[in-house]
């Protein structure tokens, strides 16, 4: 035990070898996150499920580690006689197979029923199946939901057709089917070092840009995020993007380079599209917040004559059916300034017709590259209208003119 006490490493490995090769054991601890639609309660459920599995696989692990610790030595060439001075060595020859750092078998050595003449080592392999296959399917069971989710959102061409769903349960069997595919040519390589960093860099982005959202949610003060666990703070998960951001390249720097620039593409390509879709994310919430705080510092700053800016309300009506007047008004205010496009209806308009009038101005504005706010209002003339767009201060200018006169 006192000689197993502190880390040794085989030749040409360190500590992030074998975290690269250890991490994915833990990473269907996401699963109950990615599986979120089928729970019954996800709010409570997640956070018990989450911490019950970290505490008892991490008992779990530290239990084998102390009894391998205490009960084999680090080095051996399988020959009783040699235990006392080999292990100096070993290392030097690099000619003992056996042994913690070299033998991956040891567990069957280390029961204490194999000492009473029974042979356990078939029990051994029947429970590292069991375990594996239960970590596979749990991973297996909610990336093929996760990319559904992705490709319902159309967002990358050629994903969509992954979008169908068979059952009362929406089950993604064509997503099964890559997956199953994907793993078994990773799977056909047979060397679990080689790809174990590329699996836990892509498995430390993910958990990078988990922890990032969730502390950027937080900061920008978004009011749907409301964190059920009384424990969260955005701090430890601003921390914890750090920590996982930083073990990507600790861990292997050519896998997390790959990792990185497949995301970067992706949030590229994402962006370039501006794709139609409405998330509500918090980039969104975060342009709410310097708005209202720059709206606010503009509404209280004096004018001056150095940053005169023009503001232009022009009375197209449907700015559709006068595109030349709408062209002219921007022309003037370009970069520079602001440009209203005002449209008095008579009579009512009903909160359908308003929804669905704003939404086509702003797809047509924003087809033509106009930048221009569309102002919409109802009154029984076009002048009482127009007096509704007008600012205050120039509403009460002319009234009054029209006292004086």
């Amino acid at each position: 035990m006192i000689n197993n006490l502190w880390p040794k490493f085989a030749p040409g490995a360190d500590f992030f070898d074998v975290f690269g090769v250890f991490f994915p054991s833990v990473t269907p601890i996401f699963t109950g996150a990615c599986m979120s639609g089928d729970l019954k309660d996800p709010a409570s459920a997640i956070p018990k499920g989450t911490f019950l599995s970290i505490f008892a696989t991490s008992l779990t692990y530290a239990l084998f580690i102390i009894f391998l610790g205490c009960t084999i030595v680090s080095y051996s060439s399988g020959i009783e006689a040699d235990i006392g001075n080999l292990e100096l060595a070993c290392i030097k020859t690099d000619t003992c197979p056996y042994g913690l750092v070299n033998d991956y078998n040891t567990v069957a050595l280390s029961s204490g029923m194999t000492h009473l003449g029974f042979n356990i080592e078939p029990f051994i392999y029947v429970g590292i199946l069991a375990a594996s296959l239960s970590s596979a399917l749990g991973c297996y069971m909610a990336a093929p939901r996760i990319f559904q989710s992705f490709a319902e959102d159309r967002l990358v061409p050629g994903v969509s057709w992954f979008a169908k769903g068979y059952g009362p349960q929406n089950d993604p069997r064509r997503g099964y089917v890559l997956t199953f595919l994907v793993a078994g040519i990773f799977t056909s390589i047979g060397e679990l070092n080689l790809i174990a960093p590329y699996i836990s860099n892509f498995y430390l982005i993910s958990f990078f840009l988990v922890n990032i959202t969730c502390f950027h949610a937080d900061w920008v003060k978004t009011p749907s995020f409301r964190p059920g666990f009384k424990y969260y703070n955005k701090w430890i998960s601003l921390f914890s993007a750090l920590i996982c951001f930083a073990l990507m390249f600790l861990l292997d720097w050519t896998s997390a380079l790959v990792a990185f620039v497949f995301m970067m593409a992706i949030w590229v390509y994402m962006a370039k599209q501006e794709a139609k879709v409405n998330w509500g994310t918090t980039s969104e919430a975060q342009l709410f917040n310097l708005a209202h705080s720059s709206a606010l510092k503009m509404y209280w700053a004096e004018e001056h004559v150095k940053h005169y800016r023009p503001f232009i309300l022009i009375l197209s009506g449907n700015p559709s059916a006068r595109p030349a007047l709408v062209d002219m008004g921007y022309s003037l205010t370009r970069e520079y300034g602001m440009l209203f496009i005002g449209h008095v209806k008579n009579g009512p308009i009903s909160y359908v017709d308003r929804y669905h009038a704003n939404g086509a101005q702003r797809a047509w504005l924003r087809m033509r590259k106009v930048k221009a706010f569309y102002v919409l209002s109802e009154a029984d003339n076009l002048v009482e209208g127009c007096k509704k767009m007008v600012p205050v201060s120039i509403k009460c200018q002319i009234k009054e003119t029209e006292t004086e006169t």
